[in-house]
């Protein structure tokens, strides 16, 4: 039963996928909802509502979760671009992050869920805008392929 799992350095690792969803507190219901939708199709989301806990060191653990997860979710709205304050921060760490990658590995996929201007720092990634029929399938085939 667990001979398909594959060993690392004396650590197990599941065949599942770990999201960091890096949003704006003000999308946070974009994004609950996204969460429960990608869980259900076998897909970790570590969201700050739901992992982060009282007493909890907030910034160390984010850090963490960016650095183990396997792919950065950023979104992109008017608010989160707009926005100074930890949003920016975050983005600033998932590409510091992705710099420490395979080159042409896919890691940070941001995504538009309204009309804004991305910023310059993910003009070399390709977007995903969700007011396309099929973005839900197209993000689905980026994290599972």
């Amino acid at each position: 039963m667990y001979s398909d799992l594959q060993i690392v350095n004396g650590t197990v690792t599941l065949p599942v996928k770990l999201v960091f969803l890096s949003h704006a507190k003000e999308d946070a219901r974009f994004i609950r909802d996204l969460a429960h939708r990608l869980l259900q199709d076998g897909v970790l989301a570590w969201f700050d509502e739901k992992e982060l806990l009282p007493g909890d060191d907030w910034k160390r653990k984010i850090d963490e979760a960016i650095e183990s997860s396997d792919f950065v979710l950023v979104f992109l709205s008017a608010t989160s671009v707009s926005k100074t304050g930890y949003f920016q921060r975050e983005l600033k760490y998932a590409l510091d992050q992705h710099q420490l990658r395979p080159e042409g590995s896919r890691y940070i996929i941001p995504i538009i869920i309204d009309e804004c201007q991305p910023p310059r720092s993910l003009r070399d990634i390709h977007w995903l805008r969700t007011d396309t029929s099929e973005w839900y399938e197209r993000l689905k085939r980026a994290l599972l392929s």
